[in-house]
């Protein structure tokens, strides 16, 4: 049997970390429970202090067991998906699924969590963003909940064999859209 490719934890990090630093303002919704740093002081105004805290507080999230279980369950449905489809005919398509989806959630398993706090230039990449922490912040929280949404469905049981299924690679909740609020 062959071992499924693993994206490191790290790079599944900095993955939500750019998704991160895209996000946009508009929530009036506070996400205290992620950071310690002040919900409503804008990015750009942050201290460097306050953006290394940020930086720890944010990686705390990202590394916690039920958001990197969650990433986990994501990839693992993602790649069973793709691989599924490569198979001859519909039922052969939703087993091999499933069983790639089942070595891919075990290769997981026991696996230690990453206690990286490399941000990957997200603190440096706030210079010019006007939106608040809590944007920011509620950004990932709403990726993980879209995440979680796809991830809970059978994508197995739905998979026919051949091209033309779209499964959902994206993930990019309104409260991401940051059109000029933070430029890249």
């Amino acid at each position: 049997m062959s071992r499924l490719p693993r994206l490191p934890r790290l790079f599944v990090g900095l993955a939500v970390g750019v998704v991160v630093a895209a996000c946009t303002t508009g929530s009036p919704t506070s996400t205290s429970g992620i950071t310690t740093v002040d919900p409503w002081k804008k990015a750009s105004a942050l201290t460097p202090v306050e953006r290394a805290r940020l930086c720890h507080d944010y990686g705390r999230y990202v590394r916690s067991e039920a958001v990197v279980a969650q990433t986990n369950r994501y990839l693992c449905k993602m790649q069973a998906f793709f691989d599924g489809m490569n198979a001859a005919e519909d039922e052969a398509a939703k087993s091999r699924c499933q069983l790639r989806y089942d070595e891919c959630m075990a290769s997981y398993e026991g696996q230690p969590l990453s206690q990286s706090d490399d941000c990957g230039g997200f603190v440096d990449n706030l210079d010019d963003c006007e939106a608040t922490v809590n944007d920011i912040v509620r950004c990932e929280v709403d990726v993980e909940a879209a995440r979680a949404e796809i991830a809970a469905q059978d994508w197995c049981g739905v998979i026919k064999a051949g091209p033309g299924q779209t499964f959902p690679t994206e993930v990019h909740p309104e409260s991401c859209n940051l059109g000029d609020v933070c430029p890249r």
